[in-house]
């Protein structure tokens, strides 16, 4: 049976957003962008976009720039913040009933990413445990991949689960708060190859730049403006394409909160366990 949330009618979305491109390596700090904005009717001006490394009390390594990023995220409040990282697992990877019950144990049962791949590998190969929104938004891996572990288990344990624990909302799988900040996953990829505007951007050739102009002109003419403190340069000069994402992220998240049927979609009893991407 299919589950569907609305918001109460004296709830108006967020107009604060922001998009987070994240990373568990060891250097997070560099990798993990925030681009912020503010919707303002038919455009998301973003009026900043930065590392991770430079918040207060950041660096580049991973666990000031983590402990940097939850001390930030959680003082936010009325905010819509898209996150590029598997907000869960497969579900038959799961005992609990939902995904905000697997967030209060998961790191007494996964201690380490090391732990967590290798429990995740043990119960199934990796083409069979994507989730069935991985399935549904095309992502690119299973969150236990080679590739993508280490920044499942980091956003999982090190963000997720203590904003969870702090009453930030996971959508679309809760309800929605006024003042509390509201969280979704989101992916960049799945995106640009839904819109059929994907084309190789992260690398540093010519031609990937001149992938990040392609996008981030797409970007512009559909809603997106950069204010005056945010440089085209830093994104198109980002060879990783990590400032671009996090734009990406930000302009996800917009398009979610301007359209109720996409922020609140119908969900299928998978969805309450593995979560649900935005894209």
């Amino acid at each position: 049976m299919n589950r569907e949330l609305h918001l109460p009618p004296s709830m108006t979305p967020p107009e604060r957003i922001l998009g987070l491109d994240f990373s568990g390596a060891v250097d997070a700090g560099r990798g993990i962008w925030l681009a912020e904005g503010q919707a303002d009717g038919s455009r998301l001006r973003v009026t900043d976009c930065r590392r991770a490394a430079d918040l207060p009390g950041g660096g580049a390594a991973r666990e000031p720039a983590l402990a940097a990023l939850r001390q930030y995220l959680s003082g936010l409040g009325a905010y819509a913040i898209g996150m590029d990282f598997p907000f869960s697992l497969h579900r038959s990877l799961v005992p609990e009933r939902t995904l905000v019950e697997l967030l209060a144990v998961f790191a007494e049962r996964y201690p380490t990413p090391e732990i967590f791949r290798e429990a995740c590998r043990a119960a199934g190969s990796e083409r069979a445990l994507k989730r069935r929104c991985d399935l549904e938004a095309r992502t690119p891996f299973a969150p236990h991949n080679l590739w993508l572990y280490r920044q499942t288990w980091h956003g999982i344990a090190a963000l997720l689960a203590p904003l969870s624990a702090g009453g930030a909302r996971i959508l679309p799988v809760e309800t929605p708060l006024g003042q509390k900040p509201w969280l979704l996953e989101t992916c960049p990829a799945s995106a640009l190859k839904a819109a059929e505007r994907y084309v190789p951007y992260k690398g540093r050739t010519s031609g990937h730049r001149a992938g990040r102009k392609a996008i981030l002109d797409w970007l512009e003419a559909g809603g997106v403006s950069l204010e005056s403190g945010v440089r085209r340069d830093t994104l198109l000069d980002d060879a990783g394409g990590d400032a671009l994402d996090s734009v990406i992220c930000a302009w996800i998240v917009w398009r979610a909160v301007n359209d109720p049927g996409r922020l609140l979609p119908a969900l299928g009893p998978e969805h309450l366990v593995e979560g649900y991407v935005y894209y």
